[in-house]
């Protein structure tokens, strides 16, 4: 879940991450443009007078600064509208959770969709980072699947 900010979008990795910052941009009423590119990568993409509005939404998100992800394992926790129940806003409040493992990062996972009631249509959580880099990613149903870039 690296971000890479440019002159007019964002690169984000996972379809979920790319949804939620593009229905946030929409409820703004913000212009928006989300392509894909290999490797599960989003640019989300807006006029330059929209920029900083771009990033305070990627900020107000569950995006965690290096600086904040140094020496330590995180776990987002967020959700997404589901789009086959014509929900198109996050249901939850998106979360940033310290972890001490992956079984951990796991079992908060497994709560907060428990807690908010998410079906899997609306889990958009589940990036495990350590030290700022991508680990793993926890699948709604609690499987924990190591990888190099995100699922």
């Amino acid at each position: 879940m690296k971000v890479s900010f440019k002159a007019e979008s964002v690169t984000v990795f996972g379809v979920q991450l790319a949804a939620l910052i593009t229905s946030r941009m929409i409820e703004q009423g913000v212009t928006v443009a989300c392509e894909p590119f290999p490797n599960d990568a989003y640019t989300v993409s807006v006029k330059l007078e929209a920029y900083s509005t771009l990033q305070k939404v990627c900020d107000d998100l569950v995006v965690p600064s290096p600086k904040e992800l140094s020496g330590k394992m995180v776990v987002v926790l967020a959700s997404c509208g589901n789009p086959d129940f014509r929900q198109y806003v996050p249901i939850s409040t998106p979360q940033n959770h310290i972890v001490a493992s992956l079984d951990e990062a796991r079992q908060a996972c497994c709560a907060y969709i428990e807690e908010n009631e998410l079906g899997a249509g609306n889990w958009a959580g589940g990036s495990v980072l350590c030290d700022g880099e991508f680990v793993a990613h926890i699948a709604y149903n609690g499987t924990i699947i190591p990888t190099a870039t995100p699922a």
